[in-house]
């Protein structure tokens, strides 16, 4: 696979912090719930689908902000935001960049150093939609990733709904067929509300 591409492209700052905090909601949020397996399989956003993840009758976006700038994120459709499930929750990690040496210091190749060393558990066909997805992501383990180092200093999460500040296909005039914009977090704070998963007996 590696051999059939063209070029090698290196994935941006922004997709590199997009991606973290996916593996983040993973690892931290959907693991000690559901277990690697389960969770693999809650994976879409590699995929292409609107959201990053459908955990039953729940969807989540995850997005990443830098500590050090405006309290803001940036979407990049129409669709992101409009939910296909019933409920609908927008996670978003603030990541700060620290010295390496810093007990809590990350990079994306050792976070998912960790993650692999958590798949050995597993069985195979886990461990290979892991790498697939990573892969389709954009993802090769390069010494370019050793660096930066993060660390996350908050994650907030907020249930979309009603007012909640955002463009979908039904409110934007007709003939407008892709957009990109940011929202302010601080507009975002009435939805704040912890994430609960529904659609599955027991599952809260």
């Amino acid at each position: 696979e590696f051999l059939k591409r063209e070029k090698l492209h290196l994935l941006s700052s922004e997709a590199i912090k997009g991606l973290i905090g996916e593996l983040l909601f993973m690892k931290n949020v959907l693991v000690p719930k559901f277990g690697w397996t389960e969770t693999m399989s809650f994976w879409k956003g590699p995929l292409g689908a609107p959201q990053d993840f459908a955990v039953y009758d729940t969807a989540v976006e995850i997005k990443a902000q830098s500590g050090s700038s405006k309290p803001c994120i940036q979407i990049s459709s129409l669709e992101q935001l409009e939910a296909q499930l019933p409920d609908f929750y927008l996670v978003v990690n603030t990541l700060a960049t620290i010295e390496p040496e810093h007990d809590e210091a990350f990079t994306l190749n050792s976070l998912i150093a960790d993650i692999r060393k958590e798949l050995v558990g597993t069985d195979d066909m886990t461990r290979e939609l892991f790498e697939s997805l990573i892969f389709q992501v954009g993802y090769i383990q390069l010494e370019h990733y050793d660096s930066p180092s993060y660390r996350c200093v908050a994650c907030k999460t907020f249930c979309i709904y009603g007012d909640f500040p955002r463009l979908m296909v039904c409110n934007v005039p007709a003939g407008i067929t892709k957009v990109s914009y940011q929202i302010s977090l601080d507009c975002c704070m009435p939805f704040e509300k912890e994430l609960t998963f529904s659609g599955r007996k027991g599952v809260q």
